[in-house]
């Protein structure tokens, strides 16, 4: 059984629980923009940090063989693409605060086998 879980749109949180997919309509459209790159912060001004990553947000609970556990992650999936293509994604992602327009969360990317801390500073389009 799969929780699928679509934060607020339209101030309404929404959840699924069943088997397959969750309704498609009612995916969240957001602009991502990491704030850290290697593990070390990006200051507002750097042009690294002004990076965005325009896709459909999913969170859900996968297993990662190579970490050999259970982990939440949250992707964003491409939306431009006839092939959905995951742009970003976020192990052990926890969500630190969300308001009606954005959101942050927190975990870890892996880069070419490393794992670095990474935030992600979330804006809902």
């Amino acid at each position: 059984m799969q929780v699928w879980l679509m934060l607020p749109i339209n101030g309404q949180a929404v959840s699924r629980v069943g088997h397959g997919v969750a309704n498609r309509s009612a995916a969240m459209h957001v602009k991502v923009r990491k704030i850290n790159s290697m593990g070390r912060p990006l200051f507002s001004g750097d042009p690294t940090r002004q990076t965005v990553f325009p896709g459909k947000l999913k969170v859900m609970e996968n297993r990662i063989t190579a970490l050999g556990r259970v982990v939440i992650t949250a992707s964003i999936i491409d939306t431009i693409d006839a092939n959905a293509a995951t742009l970003i994604e976020l192990y052990d992602a926890v969500m630190l605060w969300a308001d009606e327009k954005r959101m942050r969360m927190r975990g870890f990317e892996d880069i070419d086998g490393v794992q670095y801390a990474q935030t992600w500073e979330i804006e809902f389009a």
